[in-house]
């Protein structure tokens, strides 16, 4: 029985692709790292946005906290939130604030020029 080039790369492949690196010397095949820097970015990219609803988590319970006590104008709210998440940058801040002015949460009070519960 004739092997085929196609046959023959393929077997190779896979017999690459299972090698374990200590009785290899170490290397890897380029399916290996392939394979790894796939799973990296994908890790990645679930951090990322994990962050970015801690974010939101974070600054929900501060503004929560602050506005129950007091009423509070914008620059005070701004600063409530970017202190409860940090790495939030100012765009993420100022749409948070916007989607509880959405949601109903929080209102503007045009009597007092703050925002607070309704």
């Amino acid at each position: 029985m004739k092997i085929k080039k196609r046959q023959l790369r393929k077997l190779i492949r896979e017999a690459l692709s299972t090698e374990v690196p200590e009785l290899t010397g170490g290397r890897k095949s380029s399916f290996q790292v392939k394979k790894e820097k796939e799973l990296a970015a994908k890790k990645a990219a679930a951090s990322s946005s994990n962050s970015a609803y801690d974010n939101l988590e974070l600054m929900n319970k501060a503004v929560m906290d602050a506005i129950f006590k007091d009423p509070m104008s914008e620059e005070e709210l701004v600063s409530v939130a970017t202190e409860a998440a940090p790495d939030a940058d100012e765009s993420e801040v100022l749409d948070f604030i916007d989607e509880l002015l959405d949601q109903g949460t929080i209102e503007w009070n045009d009597d007092i020029g703050m925002y607070d519960l309704p």
